[in-house]
């Protein structure tokens, strides 16, 4: 790819030197024969110096657009990585059609030697990009952009998911890929729970208006050019989210119980940040060692409390005096909660103790 762009800015420079050479030294010498200056401004402007100044000032203008037309290649590029079929033959009919419109702009413009051919391309991209913002807009009454149902790469944020903070790390990590999508309405939410009274529920919508910003940063994020999908702008955010999912076949990203039900009977497929985290965790069995750092004591006389690296609570029995220190535990139980899963441990080497001291109080 380095040496294609390369190639690409040489040619740029190449033509910009043409230009100046061709185009802009023998104007400058017609420019002098016209105009009555003294014979040494004429001849340094017929003269090779003049020349050699406007091939590099040409070249220099064409490379800035050399390497403003690659910087836009490569977003075009990755956008189109992420396209879904109905949007790349969106693309390519809106190229075919500006394409065929600016037929007779080149043919008036290219008599106007040097400058009309350029011209002509400035008026062919600015007719396609023309095209293709017209049918886009209008997408959901071409017959090759209805979902119907199908599944399409989209995704969906919703609220919660960007005030929890953990989609920025997920996605860092490469599990999400698509089109990532945040609706204008979910923007006006996070504004609206920033700017309450609540100093909690501030904080909170502050810390997912810094997400947004990090994940608009790091990826490419579409912000609102779907938001027409979502219906009733006065309906509910849950709702809208819900409706802009099904028209676009997309997945809603969410962490928000309520929603991931309501979501899932209407048949919009939910990635939940939950379920991923709780998917996620290591699996221990009884009986199985590792290490874990004593935080603190526990409920219990002689109880030490640790967590494990995904959150998971870890009760070691006479734990207590290693608080502080990470010590090597065997697993005697695992208790499954709503919240998640609770280990009851024993620092190795205690266990067979801990198990003859409840035999002599049951004796």
């Amino acid at each position: 790819m380095r040496t294609v762009r390369a190639i690409v800015f040489a040619v740029f420079l190449a033509a910009g030197s043409l230009v100046g050479i061709l185009g802009l030294a023998p104007a400058a010498a017609n420019f002098a024969d016209r105009m009555q200056f003294s014979e040494p401004v004429k001849d340094t402007l017929r003269g090779v110096p003049c020349g050699i100044a406007l091939a590099v000032f040409c070249a220099s203008v064409f490379g800035v657009i050399g390497l403003a037309l690659l910087a836009a290649a490569d977003q075009v590029l990755r956008r189109w990585s992420v396209m879904g079929s109905a949007e790349r033959v969106t693309f390519f009919a809106a190229v075919l059609v500006g394409v065929g419109i600016s037929i007779p702009f080149h043919m008036i413009l290219f008599g106007f030697w040097p400058w009309g051919p350029p011209l002509g391309l400035v008026v062919m991209i600015g007719l396609v990009f023309l095209t293709h913002a017209m049918l886009a807009s209008m997408a959901e009454a071409l017959p090759w952009s209805r979902v119907g149902g199908r599944r399409t790469n989209w995704k969906v944020f919703d609220t919660n998911v960007l005030i929890d903070g953990r989609i920025y790390e997920i996605a860092k990590s490469g599990f999400l890929e698509g089109r990532l999508y945040v609706p204008e309405f979910v923007i006006h939410e996070l504004q609206a729970i920033s700017d309450g009274h609540d100093s909690h529920k501030r904080q909170r919508g502050r810390r997912g208006l810094d997400m947004l910003q990090n994940l608009r940063s790091d990826f490419e994020i579409e912000v609102g050019t779907q938001d027409r999908l979502a219906g009733d702008p006065n309906d509910a955010v849950d709702n809208k989210l819900i409706r802009l999912a099904l028209a676009l076949g997309a997945s809603l990203v969410t962490n928000d119980y309520n929603l991931n039900k309501v979501a899932k009977v209407q048949g919009v497929r939910v990635l939940n940040v939950n379920d991923l985290a709780m998917a996620a965790r290591i699996q221990f069995l009884p009986g199985e060692s590792f290490k874990v750092e004593i935080e603190r004591e526990g409920s219990q006389p002689g109880q030490g409390v640790g967590f494990l690296e995904d959150g998971t609570m870890v009760v070691v029995e006479h734990g207590a005096q290693f608080i502080g220190q990470r010590t090597e535990v065997r697993i005697t139980q695992i208790h499954q909660t709503t919240a998640g899963k609770m280990i009851f441990a024993s620092p190795n080497g205690l266990e067979h103790s801990d198990a003859q001291q409840q035999a002599r109080r049951r004796s």
